[in-house]
Formats: structure tokens, C-alpha cells, sequence
């Protein structure tokens, strides 16, 4: 199973644009989706590269955590530490904006969007213990 299908369409592409940005043609990479054809090590490097993503990611091999694997950033109670969301940016090698390397502006915007983004998975988690212990008493 790989993901490029779902990757096109999260980078709002058509099959079309995608095709001629990988120097393939349309009906081949029809085929890629539907996995009718494998792909090679030059167009596994072309997506990872263009998306921004893992080959494992795009192949669909990524493992989910092992048990008692200690939570990424965004699953802690606590709000990430300026350090851990600035190796997240700064470090991560593959991290690309429509193929492109980020710039020091982008970075520090997406630093700020993923504080943004902690702060509404925490308020989320605080909804749902509170409903959950409203009903809790409900039934007591």
C-alpha cells in the first residue's frame, strides 16, 4: 500500500501536474496508485523529495509505536519544550514546502503554528475528560 495518491491529494495535485513533475505519464502513474506498477528507487526519491515525506511514510511501512514507547510532542499533557519544537524544524532533513527547502521565515512560522496546534490538541483532551467525567457522576 503506498500513499501517493493520498499524498497528491493533500498537496491539492492533479494527476496530471503530478505526472509531469515526475517525468512519467499519466496513465503510468495511474498505475503507481492503483499499484499495478512498482516503483523504482528514482521516483521513490522524486516523491519523498517533493512531498516532504519518509520512503517508508510513502510505501506505507511506517510502524505505529511500539507499547510504552514514550508519546511524541503533540500527546504529552505538558507544552513542548521550545528546544524539542526547534529540533522538529530546524533538523529535520526532509521537511519541505511544495519540494522546496524551508527558509529561516517559514521556519519560525511553522514553529509558532505547532505551539498553536499543541495548544488546541490540549484544549480538545480537556473537552473530552470533562465530558467524559460529567458523565462519570451521571451514572453514580
Amino acid at each position: 500500500m503506498n500513499r501517493i495518491r493520498e499524498l497528491r491529494r493533500l498537496h491539492s495535485m492533479t494527476v496530471e501536474k503530478l505526472a509531469e513533475a515526475l517525468g512519467i505519464s499519466v496513465p503510468y502513474l495511474y498505475d503507481l496508485e492503483k499499484e499495478r506498477r512498482r516503483l523504482n528507487e528514482d521516483l521513490i526519491a522524486k516523491l519523498c523529495d517533493l512531498f516532504g515525506v519518509s520512503a517508508d511514510y510513502l510505501l506505507g511501512r511506517d510502524a505505529p509505536a511500539a507499547p510504552g514507547a514514550e508519546p511524541t510532542w503533540y500527546e504529552k499533557p505538558v507544552p513542548p519544550l521550545e528546544a524539542d519544537l526547534e529540533d522538529i524544524i530546524r533538523n529535520h532533513p526532509n521537511l519541505r514546502l511544495f519540494g522546496s527547502p524551508l527558509d529561516e521565515k517559514t521556519k519560525a512560522d511553522l514553529l509558532l503554528g505547532l505551539r498553536a496546534v499543541w495548544q488546541a490538541l490540549q484544549a480538545v483532551r480537556e473537552r473530552k475528560a470533562a465530558a467524559q467525567g460529567g458523565e462519570k457522576d451521571e451514572s453514580q
